[in-house]
Parts: structure tokens; sequence; C-alpha cells
């Protein structure tokens, strides 16, 4: 199997870089000095932050990192927030951050991560890449205990059978997760593909969208999903306003077959 080095120059001239951020400011600062110890910040160009209800801490704290600053007065929510984001987005791919998901590797293994990722997008081969810490994936982390429910999981003593005969669409819907659950995943599952040691490729049909830590195609998700969201939104509201997530995690999402990508990653989740 070819890899995308082969065929794609090594840079990140194209690559845009957004934080959205509300308030934590102690959690803001550790997650941007994580970032500029890990080489992240020199990187990527083109680096922007959007803050919810926007101050002068967030400005001063923003412009301490070299961050181009956006905002809003008020909170309005995550999906109008992206869509403001993506709106002053030229570059094709966008690294998405929230303002508590701190990098938690070595310089080298960020860039030749993020530098593959940025590769399979454009080759056409995934749509986004979650860059999410597989080893360490840090708090609100519950993917794998609902994927060793419905598949048999090392050290797990489950009616994982029983389950899947009872719930079979459950079952299938579960097994994008996989790859961060079990080794070769792409052994039990055929549905899930290996693109390299770092990332496996898994459809839609088979895993849920998650904002975090997320490198995207810009015009795929600008363009084609967020119209989604606003179109067919969520009854279950964030805060009193729209979430991404939760309205896409339903049933269009799961006939779509986007091509999301799962890496070993480098961001964890704070507490």
């Amino acid at each position: 199997m070819p890899h995308p080095h082969d065929s794609v120059s090594m840079n990140l001239d194209d690559v845009s870089l957004w934080i959205l951020s509300w308030q934590r400011w102690d959690r803001l600062e550790h997650m941007l000095a994580s970032l500029q110890n890990a080489g992240l910040l020199d990187l990527i160009h083109r680096k922007r932050i959007f803050f919810q209800e926007i101050n002068a801490r967030d400005r001063e704290v923003a412009e301490r990192f070299g961050l181009e600053v956006f905002g809003s007065p008020a909170n309005i929510g995550i999906a109008p927030a992206w869509q403001a984001m993506l709106a002053h987005t030229p570059e094709p791919f966008t690294l998405m951050l929230e303002n508590d998901c701190p990098v938690i590797e070595s310089p080298h293994v960020v860039h030749r991560r993020l530098q593959e990722a940025r590769d399979w997008l454009a080759r056409g081969e995934l749509d986004a890449c979650q860059l999410r810490s597989i080893p360490y994936p840090g708090a609100k982390f519950n993917v794998c205990a609902k994927y060793c429910r419905y598949w048999s999981c090392p050290g797990r003593q489950t009616a994982s059978a029983w389950r899947r005969w009872l719930r079979p669409l459950k079952a299938r819907r579960l097994l994008g997760s996989a790859p961060l659950c079990i080794n070769n995943a792409e052994a039990r599952h055929p549905e899930i593909d290996r693109l390299s040691a770092d990332i496996h490729r898994v459809s839609s049909r088979y895993w849920g969208w998650s904002n975090q830590s997320v490198l995207i195609r810009t015009a795929w998700m600008r363009d084609q999903v967020l119209p989604r969201v606003f179109s067919h939104p969520s009854r279950r509201l964030v805060q009193g306003a729209q979430d991404i997530e939760r309205a896409l995690n339903r049933r269009w999402w799961r006939e779509q077959d986007f091509r999301i990508g799962m890496s070993q990653g480098f961001f964890t989740h704070l507490d």
C-alpha cells in the first residue's frame, strides 16, 4: 500500500487552525502552552480562536500566543460558531479544537501524525480525521464501554453475543469504535480499513460524529454537513444553543457513508 507522502508533498500551508473557547482561561492557557511546546503553533501559519462571550481577558490570552481573534458578545452555541469560523477559512483543511484539548505527544509525533492525516484528506481518502489520542483519550470517553457490551474485548466479561442477537443494528453502528478498543480491528470487522500503522478508516455508517480534536475538509463541513445541522436541528440543545453532534448523530448521518479517519492522535481531553 503506498504511503500518502509518496504523492503529496510535505507541507501544512493549506491547513488552518481554529480553537473554540468559552471562559475557563486556566484550561485555555494550559492547552495553548501545550500547542506551543509541541511546535504546533509554528507548523500552522494561520491560527485563529473564536470566543463565546468575548472579553478583554480572552483577547489578552490569544494575542500572547499569536492567535488571530474572533468572537461573539453572546454564547451563540457550537454550530453557529463553527459556521462563523469556517466562513473565514480559505484553507482546504481545518484543524478544529476546543479549549480543553491539550497536546500530549512530542513535536515529532505531532508533526508526523498531523501531516499524515492532512495527506489522506488531500488524496480524497478521508473527509475528516479524528486526532484525539487513542491510548490516552482523557475525560468523557465511554466509547469502549459501549462497544464492549456488544463485541468481545480482552479482559471484559460481557454477554456481547446475546446483545448482538437482540439488537443487531445497534451492534453494527458500534463496530466503528473497534480501532479505539481492540488491536487489529480490521481483522474482526471487514468494514474497517487500515490506511497505515497510525490511521484506520471507518464509515459514518458505523461511527457517530464527534467535534473533538478533528481535522476536516473545510468545504465538506461548511457546504455539506453544517447546512444539514441547520436544516434539521436537534431538539436537544446545549446551554440553549444548537450543537453539531446531537443534530448529526441520527439516521441521515448513518446513511451518508462519509469517510472518517481514526488516528492514534496526540490530543487528550481535560476533566
